[in-house]
């Protein structure tokens, strides 16, 4: 009886440890940044980086759109919530330094038509631009105006990563 017993026990372990390790996260495309070199020379590299780029702050866009809804549902004040909002901010400040001041981009013309250089560049900056101007403006923004302020921005930075993403075949 205690043989069976302890059977059992162990099977129900086994299947909760099995379970329990099935439904993770699923890892996250990884995109390199710049080349090492700091120069972006091939359609490929352009690729790569504005793929990173563009995962990066759709990451940091999801940041801002749950503190916004923790703030409307009341689970966080609004100090907290700025206190968050400044802090992806500050992650936006450094992914567009290193989106617009550590990368090189030499790419021959033939390149930027294959990549869509310009349509790519003008999203990307768009996305980030209202996403950091709203971070940027919202400890000045009265609460009232707030849900206003944030919804006119996330319309925008949502249509502008579409068309990013659509760009960027991602």
């Amino acid at each position: 009886m205690k043989l069976r017993t302890a059977s059992i026990i162990s099977a129900l372990l086994i299947i909760l440890v099995a379970v329990s390790g099935c439904g993770g996260k699923k890892p996250e495309a990884q995109y390199p940044a710049v080349p090492e070199s700091g120069t972006i020379e091939t359609a490929d590299s352009f690729l790569n980086s504005y793929q990173g780029w563009t995962s990066r702050l759709e990451k940091l866009g999801g940041q801002t759109q749950q503190a916004y809804m923790d703030w409307e549902s009341n689970k966080i004040d609004t100090e907290t919530y700025i206190v968050k909002s400044r802090d992806i901010y500050e992650a936006i400040k450094k992914l567009n330094d290193e989106a617009d001041l550590k990368a090189d981009i030499k790419l021959s013309d033939g390149d930027k038509q294959k990549v869509k250089h310009d349509e790519v560049t003008s999203a990307y900056n768009k996305a980030s631009k209202g996403l950091n101007d709203y971070l940027y403006q919202l400890p000045h923004i009265p609460d009232d105006q707030i849900k206003v302020k944030y919804k006119a921005m996330i319309e925008k930075y949502n249509s502008d990563m579409t068309q990013l993403k659509k760009s960027l075949n991602m």
